[in-house]
């Protein structure tokens, strides 16, 4: 199976990671480079909050992978 995360941004504000196996860190950065966000997560699902991020684009690292996303 995949075993990369599948990152999806939601209508409620939330980022939500879903992977196979469990995802433990998460990292996010602005596109300057600097770090805005980090958490731990021993579970297959991991939700974020964005309430706290200004609209923009964001790279988002977890289970291995990179990704762009976009917060409005």
């Amino acid at each position: 199976g995949d075993s990369n995360g599948i990152f999806r941004t939601d209508e409620n504000g939330e980022i939500r990671i879903t992977a196979e196996s469990p995802i433990l860190d998460v990292e996010i950065f602005n596109m300057q480079g600097h770090s805005v966000y980090r958490n731990f997560f021993d579970e297959t699902t991991a939700r974020i909050s964005t309430d706290k991020f200004t609209s923009g684009v964001y790279m988002i690292k977890a289970c291995g992978t990179a990704r762009k996303i976009i917060i409005k």
